[in-house]
Formats: structure tokens, C-alpha cells, sequence
């Protein structure tokens, strides 16, 4: 069974999975029309044991020069229990994908297979040009032209351009695999110069070569790469470039369609693709983001992705890191509160000690226990406490500590 490959991109299928279905047969052989470069694939079952078993080989076709072998450095990845991604590290161009099941006689039933091709990272990136020109439409022919997608539509310098320059710039650091520039060559010989740059002011990198209408780089991998600078080493011509491609993936640790997510802690060599899943894992786990499942995995390699409520940015918490931080915690709540009593303590103290010197130095007067006949009452004759002595005493109260109301100097009659 051989199907031919559209060149289509992979939206989401999640309300609409599955509708219809074809049953496969070993080998299914995907052809490509030309030689392209894929990260992987992503295949949907109609049920999780129509994804158990399979194998993936390249091979080459007559007349082109393609990736013969298995999927290197391969790693699966179970969206849901019938979904299957397929990553494999291929730096070459494939031509044709074979997928083979361990039982050959038993069918397949599929629901879908997606190729995931090559990654252009150059396109609709920011572009500055020496200068442009229009064309006959009455269209500016500036550096966008060149990251558009398309080939009919052209980037130009004008002819008196002392040195006509192209700089492509990336959102964030990237790691380049292959660089191709369509140029629209003018009749003379011309010798272009790519400069690749980590910065503004630091060159990696350097390609001189004549100018082709196609041109195609290899970069030195692993390199971070921030900035394209093409140009022409001639002076006073006209450089036209229908379009810049860099195709990649985002410089560790970052992931996303502008390199701006962050990759799982978990994730080895902090690098992860498209998605934010993990290429490979420092502990040897085979879910999404190398983070143990809940619900046990493993079995057979049926792995669920039941792994954890954490929003799904690249970025998690290690379990260890939050205990350490709840105990900080707990010991700094208790030096607060502790430092807390002992200062209530220290004042109750306090105020005990200046209200027993304070009763000791204002003792009441002797009462005049005699009755006259001018006096209707008894009188008792002491002396009034101040505010501050009531307020004190209020406190001494609240806190059982004071000796009791009968000690307490004050007039009244009776």
C-alpha cells in the first residue's frame, strides 16, 4: 500500500478525529514529490492497539540523492492512547518512508498520518535592506519580499547600490540545518557573501559562493544563531533575492512559533520540539514532558500522558523545590510568632513592675472611721489615678496579671 504526500499544514483534528478511517496494510509506503527534510510523523488509530508494533525505514529513490536507513535516535510520544508522534533526529533529505507492523499479516486500522516536514524559520522574520526599489506593479521591492513564502514576488536592491546587503533578524536564537536562497541571477558573474552572527557584533560564521538561482548551505550545527547578513561583493549592482529560507529549530532551552516558551527542566540537553515535548529525557521516562505518569506507564510501551495538572508552557516546578520552599516557610512563621510572644511578654513584665513601685509609693491615706453630726456619710478620702495609670490598667487586666480593684488608689464617697 503506497499513498503520495500533500503538502498540507497540520491543523487541529480534536473535534473531528477520526470521522473516517482506511485499513493499512505492511509496509505503508509514504513517497515525497522531493527531497525534503522531516522531524517526524504523527499517526492516528482508530484504536490504541493499531499503534502498538510499528517501524519506520527510509529509502531511496532512483535519480535523487536521499537518507537510506531507520529513524535515527528515535522517540515516541502518545498524545492520547490513539495518537502516536514519531520523533527522529534525520539530518539528510528523505525521499520515501516505509511503516511496517511486527505482525505483517494483520491490518491496520488508521485514521490519519501526518508528515512533520521542515521547520523555515526565516519566514515573516524582521529584514532590512540597503535599499529598494518598485517594481512595474508600482510594489516596493524590500526585504519582506524575501520572507514571504513565495517565489513570483522578489526583494531587489537598486542598480547603483554600492554594496547591496540583505539582514534577516530572528525573535530569539536559533540552530540552523540548512540555509537556501533563491536568487534571481543577473547576467553577469556575481559572488555573494552569508555572514551568520550570534550578535551584532560577532560573526560565526562566513559563505562565499557564486550566485545560482538556487542556492543550498549546510551551517556548522549546534551553533546560536541570531542574524543572516547577505550581500554582493560587487559594488554599484542590483541584488535580487525571491526568497531566504533557514530551516531549524529554536536555540535551547526555548520552543514555540517565536522561540519565546521555555523547555521542561526534565527535558536532556533543555531541548524539546515544535510542541514543547521533549526530544529525549535526562531520566529515561517516555512521557510528554519526561515528567512520570500518574496512572503507571510503561506497559508494553502503551504509555498514557496522564502526567500532570500543570499548564503545559515547557516550565514546571520540581515537587522537591516546593517542599523546601513550605518549610522556609513554616520556620519563618514560627521566628515571627515567637518573636511576637516574647515582646508581649517583655511589656506585660514591664508594666507589672511599674505599677507594683507605683502602689508602694501612693499608698491610700488612713480612713477617718468617726461619725459627726454635721456629716450625713462616711468619707474616705484617696487619691485619683491619671489616664495613663487607667489605660495600663485596662492592659494588666486582659492579661489576668494585675492584683485585683480592692489594691487600687481611687476617691470615691460613700
Amino acid at each position: 500500500m503506497s499513498a503520495e504526500v500533500s503538502q498540507e499544514e497540520l491543523k487541529s483534528r480534536n473535534a473531528t478525529k477520526c470521522q473516517t478511517s482506511f485499513i493499512a496494510l505492511s509496509p505503508l509506503v509514504i513517497k515525497f514529490n522531493s527531497e525534503t527534510r522531516i522531524s517526524g510523523i504523527q499517526i492516528e488509530g482508530f484504536a490504541e492497539e493499531d499503534l502498538l508494533g510499528l517501524a519506520l525505514t527510509f529509502v531511496q529513490t532512483p535519480n535523487k540523492s536521499c537518507y537510506k536507513g531507520p529513524c535515527q535516535r528515535r522517540r515516541d510520544i502518545y498524545l492520547d492512547p490513539n495518537t502516536l508522534v514519531i520523533n527522529c533526529d534525520i539530518g539528510n533529505y528523505v525521499c520515501q518512508l516505509n511503516i511496517t507492523f511486527e505482525e505483517t499479516k494483520i491490518e491496520r486500522r488508521l485514521c490519519a498520518v501526518y508528515v512533520r516536514g521542515g521547520r523555515n524559520l526565516a519566514l515573516k522574520q524582521v529584514t532590512t535592506m540597503s535599499t529598494s526599489t518598485v517594481n512595474e506593479t508600482g510594489m516596493v521591492s524590500d526585504g519582506s519580499l524575501a520572507v514571504d513564502g513565495r517565489l513570483d514576488e522578489c526583494a531587489a536592491t537598486r542598480d547603483d547600490d554600492p554594496y547591496p546587503t540583505l539582514i534577516l533578524h530572528f525573535y530569539s536564537s536559533v540552530v540552523l540545518s540548512e540555509i537556501v536562497i533563491y536568487f534571481r541571477p543577473s547576467k553577469e558573474s556575481q559572488i555573494f557573501l552569508l555572514q551568520l552572527h550570534a550578535d551584532e557584533n560577532d560573526t560565526i560564521m562566513e559563505y562565499r559562493g557564486e550566485v545560482h538561482p538556487r542556492v543550498s548551505l549546510v551551517p556548522t550545527p549546534d551553533r546560536f544563531i541570531r542574524i543572516l547578513e547577505l550581500s554582493l561583493q560587487h559594488a554599484n549592482a542590483q541584488m535580487t533575492v525571491c526568497e531566504l529560507e533557514a530551516y531549524g529549530e529554536c536555540a535551547p532551552p526555548m520552543f514555540g512559533p517565536d522561540c519565546t516558551d521555555i523547555c521542561s527542566l526534565e527535558c536532556k540537553n533543555y531541548t524539546c520540539s515544535y510542541e514543547g515535548y521533549c526530544r529525549y529525557c535526562k531520566n529515561q521516562t517516555k512521557a510528554l514532558h519526561c515528567v512520570d505518569c500518574l496512572k503507571g506507564c510503561g506497559a508494553r510501551d502503551k504509555i498514557k500522558t496522564e502526567t500532570t495538572d500543570y499548564v503545559i508552557s515547557g516550565l514546571r516546578v520540581s515537587p522537591v523545590l516546593s517542599y523546601i520552599m513550605i518549610i522556609i516557610f513554616i520556620c519563618v512563621l514560627i521566628m515571627a510568632t515567637t518573636d511576637g510572644v516574647r515582646g508581649f511578654l517583655a511589656r506585660k513584665n514591664t508594666l507589672v513592675q511599674k505599677y507594683t513601685k507605683e502602689v508602694e509609693k501612693k499608698k491610700p491615706a488612713k480612713r477617718r472611721n468617726t461619725w459627726t453630726k454635721k456629716d450625713s456619710i462616711r468619707r474616705l478620702t484617696f487619691q485619683a489615678p491619671s489616664t495613663e495609670q487607667i489605660g495600663d490598667f485596662l492592659l494588666l487586666q486582659s492579661i489576668n496579671s494585675f492584683p485585683s480593684t480592692e489594691s487600687l488608689p481611687s476617691e470615691t464617697s460613700i
